[in-house]
């Protein structure tokens, strides 16, 4: 299990990097939990924020001003988290967590991410302050359990434009089953 997780891990890191030095965008669609990620991505000092799909049924809805106030919320967090540079925030990576309960529920919140992702560039008004994002370079990664689900057409638009990896909290290294 350890070899699955460290493949992994090389794996996520390299694409992370190539994505910064050559401006294609990096998207990842696991079939798993977020964990092995937040964890590989704290190790190498990445900056990261996270959102939840449990959070955003409830929130959002297929409206591009809603999906423009959520892509906005994610990146203004990601640039507090780097000191408000956006050359760093646009290095950063954004996760979005249990994205097959969303697909199970809300369907066209998925379409509208996946929109999200053909965006260049945002421009963020922050304290009277404005901040362009690169989003060439942002990595954006989509978790979830997607191995049960039979219709994942509707989520073509997202897995079309990702790199998809399996991996859980089993493939740790030092995971103990409970």
């Amino acid at each position: 299990m350890d070899d699955k997780f460290e493949l992994f891990k090389e794996k996520l890191l390299f694409e992370i990097e190539l994505n910064h030095k050559t401006d294609i965008k990096s998207r990842f669609l696991i079939d798993g939990d977020d964990i092995p990620v937040k964890t590989i991505l704290t190790e190498a000092d990445i900056p990261f924020v996270s959102c939840d799909g449990y959070r955003l049924d409830d929130s959002y809805y297929f409206d591009r001003m809603e999906i423009d106030r959520l892509s906005n919320e994610l990146l203004l967090n990601l640039l507090n988290k780097v000191g408000n540079d956006p050359d760093k925030a646009s290095e950063g990576v954004i996760i979005i967590n249990n994205l097959d309960y969303l697909f199970d529920r809300n369907k066209y919140l998925i379409l509208g991410l996946g929109k999200f992702l053909d965006d260049d560039k945002r421009t963020i008004n922050y304290n009277g302050k404005e901040y362009t994002i690169d989003l060439t370079k942002l990595t954006v990664i989509f978790t979830g359990e997607f191995s049960d689900k039979k219709d994942f057409h509707d989520m073509e638009y997202i897995s079309a434009h990702c790199i998809h990896y399996e991996i859980g909290r089993k493939d740790m290294p030092h995971h103990s089953q409970k």
